[in-house]
């Protein structure tokens, strides 16, 4: 399982929030091209990149800044993800040089559109999955069923390139989501923010099957290391502090 660092876009900065002494979250903005450089020089092969303004907007607002990182990092795997709501906007942020997209599941209008993707833009579209401790709902989980394992195997069929599941992580001992092992598909975990992140959960999340955890606030606050849970993955022991 890979470690993809989230780089959070707002008005063509890198921002994140950290906590001070009296509980209260600061914006921190920082130049886009220094924190993916960064990354790069810690190994990330793939930057996963929220447009902020996107999800706001409903339609892609950082591509300027998406195009400096395709030039200046020709070798990064970028995804994409935040406002993208229609074949339109898929295009625009492929014109922009980045390898895939994510549209939410609540953009998917029915089973012949989701269908459509997989065959227009092959390799390059990635649905997000909310994913609570019941599932799946809505329209993929009348087409798949509920089961994450299901779900995989339904897209992978269908000829989706990925699915990015977010929501609370699986604990240790819960329900576990038990991908399967053959397939084409991309299986991504976006950990919550505010949760805490084990050591178990990482390994279990490696053992279900999981491609690559994406975490953001928890790696620029320091409270998780990027190269100890890297260490972590390859030995499969306890992680250094």
């Amino acid at each position: 399982m890979d470690i993809v660092p989230a780089m959070d876009l707002r008005a063509d900065r890198c921002v994140h929030t950290e906590r001070d002494g009296n509980h209260f979250d600061h914006v921190i903005k920082q130049d886009p091209l220094a924190v993916a450089a960064s990354w790069a020089a810690a190994g990330a092969s793939t930057l996963y990149l929220v447009d902020l303004d996107g999800f706001q907007h409903r339609e892609p607002r950082n591509v300027h800044t998406v195009r400096e990182l395709r030039e200046a990092f020709p070798d990064q795997r970028l995804i994409v993800s935040g406002g993208v709501c229609c074949e339109e906007h898929i295009l625009i942020w492929l014109d922009a040089g980045v390898d895939a997209v994510t549209m939410t599941q609540k953009n998917i209008r029915s089973q012949e559109y989701l269908e459509a993707l997989g065959v227009e833009f092959p390799g390059r579209v990635y649905i997000g999955v909310e994913l609570s401790p019941q599932g799946t709902s809505g329209l993929l989980a009348r087409r798949y069923g509920s089961a994450p394992r299901d779900l995989v195997a339904g897209l992978d069929a269908d000829g989706l390139s990925g699915v990015v599941f977010h929501g609370a992580a699986v604990a240790s001992g819960s329900a576990r989501l038990d991908i399967p092992g053959e397939r084409d598909l991309e299986v991504l975990w976006h950990h919550p923010a505010r949760h805490r992140l084990t050591d178990q959960e990482v390994l279990d999340l490696a053992a279900d099957g999981v491609d690559g955890l994406v975490l953001g606030r928890a790696l620029y606050e320091g409270s998780i290391s990027y190269s100890a849970l890297t260490s972590l993955l390859t030995t499969g022991g306890a992680r250094a502090s």
